[in-house]
């Protein structure tokens, strides 16, 4: 008995809010058209971070150079500008701050 109270007590401290708010961050796998296209904005129109995370199957990843910042562009219309972060030859990511969060 004394053992099942004791895991409900670390379960129930588990399960209990945070003390200090967390801020969202998405991660999202997978940096083609699909992602790019309709994933990035609509994240990016929430306002929280995120980050896009790939392997460079694409030539173009690899010319990613380390901070850099490009823009994110659907039907020509610039929807936010990503930062790489590392160097694009072994794997890629992405990152976006919004301005809000």
């Amino acid at each position: 008995m004394r053992r099942l109270l004791a895991l409900f007590v670390a379960s129930a401290a588990a399960l209990a809010p945070p003390t200090k708010p967390v801020t969202p961050f998405h991660v999202h796998v997978g940096g083609g058209k699909l992602g790019l296209s309709l994933v990035v904005p609509a994240v990016a129109a929430s306002g929280v971070n995120f980050a896009v995370v790939d392997t460079p199957k694409d030539p173009a990843w690899a010319a990613l150079a380390k901070g850099s910042e490009f823009p994110v562009r659907v039907n020509g219309v610039e929807i936010c500008r990503l930062t790489a972060v590392g160097d694009g030859r072994e794997s890629a990511c992405l990152l976006y701050t919004s301005d809000a969060a």
